[in-house]
């Protein structure tokens, strides 16, 4: 008899054979969701936009593979999360610039008029002789045109009032349009400034060598 030759029998479904090896995942769509957590925790705003990059080309690569390619999910994930890593500094900047406009911005004006306002009296301290004697507000706007110098009392914002005079010492202030009080205070030409924010305790600032002058 002629043995006829045995016929192999098809694999199960779902089975591999020996040897055959299954479909190749994106190592985009895997950057692209490693990028996007990487985004969240570690890398902001650069790890998003670039997980979004790779999510969108990642998922095109995988339409046109063929064999199909696996990765679809990941990169899908990377995608999501570069969209919310891009979108929080977005909401963040939006929301923080406006308020630094409404509440930063005003002190930091107040505080630097009356820094430029002390450097002035500063200078007239020098200029005449070591003493603040005599010093009223025309003498300082000769020195420094830009600050809005005035006597006491007021409270116009902005403008840089000398509150009291003495040969070695003088007291000057200045508010801002939050209605907050900024003082300087000088003993010879040593300064100590108190800043309040927010309407909230005096928070005094002093320069270098000025410490136990005013206890």
């Amino acid at each position: 008899m002629d043995e006829s030759p045995e016929k192999e029998l098809p694999s199960p479904p779902g089975q591999q054979q020996a040897g055959e090896k299954g479909p190749k995942t994106s190592g985009l769509a895997v950057a692209s969701m490693v990028l996007g957590i990487a985004g969240l925790l570690v890398c902001p705003l650069i790890g998003p936009i670039l997980a979004f990059i790779f999510g969108l080309v990642a998922r095109s690569e995988i339409k046109r593979s063929s064999p199909p390619m696996k990765g679809s999910g990941m990169a899908t994930a990377g995608i999501t999360l570069g969209i919310i890593g891009i979108a929080i500094p977005v909401i963040l900047v939006a929301v923080l610039v406006p308020i630094g406009v409404v509440f930063v911005k005003p002190e930091l004006e107040a505080t630097t008029r009356l820094l430029d306002g002390a450097a002035a009296a500063r200078v007239y301290y020098f200029e005449n002789g070591d003493s603040y004697q005599g010093m009223r507000d025309i003498d300082l706007e000769r020195i420094d045109e830009s600050v809005d110098f005035r006597m006491s009392p007021g409270r116009t914002a902005g403008a840089v009032y000398i509150d009291s005079v003495t040969d070695q010492s003088v007291r000057m202030y200045c508010y801002s349009t939050r209605g907050n009080k900024y003082t300087a205070t000088a003993r010879g030409d040593e300064w100590r400034y108190g800043f309040r924010y927010w309407h909230g305790p005096a928070r005094w600032l002093e320069e270098p060598g000025s410490e136990g002058l005013f206890d």
